[in-house]
């Protein structure tokens, strides 16, 4: 069996590709990922892709500071208690 042709020898399985007519087939799976898409809110032209890579470096960069000011705090608290000691000792030596 010719592997260009389906268990019907009349008709081939690619006849489309020949015709003037639009592949139905490919209209079929378009048509099936934009029902996905809008099924699931999901329409990614360019700018929503971009607007999400700014969102996603918008949230890393602000859990980043935010990491940092933490760690700020905690070396600025550990400093000021060890200032309190040394002030407590000079004051009762």
């Amino acid at each position: 069996m010719n592997q260009n042709t389906s268990k019907h020898k009349d008709y081939p399985r690619h006849a489309h590709r020949d015709a003037k007519e639009p592949c139905h087939e490919h209209d079929h799976h378009a048509q099936m990922a934009s029902d996905f898409r809008y099924r699931f809110g999901i329409a990614f032209d360019t700018y929503s892709a971009l607007a999400l890579v700014v969102a996603c470096v918008a949230i890393m960069l602000h859990a980043a500071f935010g990491a940092v000011l933490m760690c700020e705090r905690t070396i600025m608290v550990a400093l000021n208690a060890q200032l309190l000691k040394k002030q407590a000792k000079w004051h009762w030596s």
